[in-house]
């Protein structure tokens, strides 16, 4: 089948970037063609570097015209629907469940969710039943991450890995205090961190703990590293043998109601750190995690989304209704965007009790960028 994958960026060889570049290719194994859509303006017309993946920049003149659309990232997503009508579509839910914006639109015929608290948020948001969520668990491929250091027998270099956080999220002093106070070293990567590693299987063997979640996570392990599950404000647990598959099904992500995390907690954390458990961990995640199942289990909901579509009747006035209300939701947060950069445009009027007010909407105006980027 021709497959179009719709993603905020394709430029990097890191985060979600590379997840395309791993499900393109194990799609390619399976037969499928496969091309790559999304709206920077910076990648321009070209091949993914270094793979045979095609980018499409104008969806009015692709070579192709795809079977299904696999919808990531729901700006690039809606864009794609809008542009291919008659399409059957499947949304991939990525984020985490409290600050995804999820699309809904009626070609969207299935969604994947990474984890089972991501499947019932989207259930919750109706008109979606259950029965059209499928629950897909996130994999790695381990091709990309041949590279696999053999555990210290005690931790020196600690890594905060995460495309969404900031440099002031509050648990990055709160890792650095703790790591201060074992006399470990941390550094940060991620594309708000200020660094992007540009192949995570040559760079993160090089740390012994990671701080990560979701498929970053996994990466982290499979490349020999002990891994403390983490958000902007809290930490999780050290993954373990005991409770890989319960963190595996939360797609390795922190509980949004337990409390922020101290930095006293995070050391008791961190000198839970084992060499034999995270040597175990690295040789157990490539049968538990395995990518070809994973792109078959993909390509599975395709199947299914297609022969939905094969009895759906085209209602245009409903597709229109649904962009219209997908629009509607993001108007607040575009309205506050263009307030602010009206502020930005004369400075020489700005006073104490201005940059203040400025620096109140920058924070919120974050807030809603942060909602926005699922």
């Amino acid at each position: 089948m021709l497959i179009l994958i719709t993603n905020e960026r394709l430029d990097l060889r890191a985060g979600s970037d590379s997840f395309i570049r791993d499900l393109a290719r194990g799609l390619q194994k399976l037969g499928h063609y496969v091309m790559a859509y999304g709206s920077d303006p910076h990648q321009g017309r070209r091949l993914v570097e270094r793979d045979s993946i095609s980018v499409a920049t104008d969806l009015e003149r692709l070579p192709v015209r795809p079977d299904i659309i696999h919808a990531r990232h729901h700006l690039d997503a809606m864009t794609a629907i809008a542009a291919l009508p008659g399409v059957p579509v499947v949304h991939h839910c990525i984020g985490p469940a409290w600050s995804t914006v999820l699309p809904v639109h009626p070609r969207i015929h299935r969604y994947i969710a990474p984890a089972t608290g991501i499947a019932n948020w989207i259930a919750r948001q109706g008109p979606i039943p259950r029965d059209r969520i499928d629950l897909v668990h996130s994999a790695v491929d381990p091709l990309r991450l041949a590279s696999t250091a053999r555990p210290a027998a005690s931790p020196e270099r600690l890594l905060v890995y995460d495309d969404q956080m900031l440099p002031d999220s509050p648990i990055v002093p709160a890792i650095k205090a703790a790591a201060d106070g074992l006399g470990l070293s941390v550094e940060l990567a991620g594309r708000r961190l200020g660094r992007v590693f540009g192949n995570a299987g040559t760079r993160l063997p090089d740390y012994d703990i990671v701080f990560a979640r979701g498929r970053a996570a996994i990466e982290a392990i499979a490349c020999g590293c002990a891994v403390v599950v983490v958000s902007h404000d809290r930490c999780g647990e050290m993954v373990d043998e005991g409770n890989f598959d319960r963190l595996r099904e939360a797609d390795f992500s922190v509980d949004a109601t337990r409390p922020p995390t101290p930095a006293e907690r995070i050391g008791e954390i961190l000198r839970g750190y084992s060499a034999p458990t995270t040597a175990a961990l690295a040789a157990m995640v490539g049968s538990r995690c395995d990518f070809p199942a994973y792109a078959a289990a993909i390509e599975s909901v395709y199947r299914s989304a297609i022969a939905m579509h094969e009895s759906h009747v085209e209602d245009i006035r409903a597709e229109e209704k649904a962009i219209a209300a997908y629009l509607a939701g993001l108007v607040p947060a575009l309205k506050r965007q263009y307030s602010t950069q009206r502020t930005f445009s004369d400075m020489s009027l700005w006073s104490e009790s201005t940059f203040r007010d400025l620096s109140a909407k920058m924070a919120a105006i974050q807030v809603d960028s942060d909602t926005l980027q699922g």
